[in-house]
Formats: structure tokens, sequence, C-alpha cells
């Protein structure tokens, strides 16, 4: 998959055929793919996620952005654990106006997965805003 934008199973997709590398996995409206396809539209390829990928886990980005208070990134840690994700990576920092900017890198399945562990995020108390970012460090 692209390191660009991250693609998970349920995202839409599209290929890329690349030099030396064969065919990469974009998201549909990956910037990179728009760019590449105006120079040279016969480098795409129309692909889909095969439909046997349970099993595997993919890396997603997520930020969250939150009052500071104590105990808030236990339970954002919980929220996600709870629905059987795992985090890899996580980022905090306090902005100037006080509120916390919360980075993760999680392990999810696919779309579904990851909009489950959102909207269980977006339950926690001082959340402000969650969502995907395309791009993981």
């Amino acid at each position: 998959t692209a390191k660009c934008c991250k693609p998970i199973p349920g995202d839409e997709i599209t290929g890329i055929i690349t030099k030396g590398k064969g065919i990469t996995i974009h998201i549909k409206d990956c910037p990179n793919v728009k760019n590449i396809l105006k120079e040279h539209p016969e480098k795409k390829v129309d692909i889909k996620w095969r439909e046997d990928l349970s099993e595997a886990f993919y890396n997603a980005a997520l930020r969250v952005i939150s009052e500071n208070r104590p105990g808030l990134l236990a339970e954002v840690s919980s929220a996600i654990a709870s629905q059987k994700s795992n985090i890899s990576n996580a980022n905090i920092r306090i902005r100037a106006d006080g509120k916390a900017i919360n980075d993760f890198i999680i392990s999810i399945k696919n779309k579904d997965h990851l909009d489950k562990v959102l909207s269980a995020i977006k339950t926690v108390k001082g959340v402000n805003e969650a969502f995907r970012l395309q791009k993981t460090k």
C-alpha cells in the first residue's frame, strides 16, 4: 500500500503501476494519484479489496482534539482498546489555546472497524473531535 495515503480495506482504492515495484495501492482521491494520472493516465489499474482480509491488520493514523484534563488520555486509550484495537504510537501536545492534540497510530482491520473506534473515542467526555489522518509517519 502507498505510504502517502495508507489505504485500508473499505476505502475506495485505485492502483498505480510503479516502475520496479509493481502496482501500488492508493486511496482513490489521494493527491499523489491525481498528480500521477494527469501526466500518465495509462498507469491506472482498476482494483478492489479482496473479501477474505478479515485476519489482516492495518495501521491507521488518528487525531483526537480534546480538553487537557487528568485521565483523558487513559479514557481515550480505553475506548480504543474496547474496540479490540491496539495503539502502536501516541504523540500528545498542547496548543496555545489549551486544547490537547492527541495523535495515534492504531491497528485496525478495515474502515468499519476504524469507524467503531472513532465512535467510541467520541463518547469520551472532553473529546471535541476525532478523525482519521491520511498520512502516517
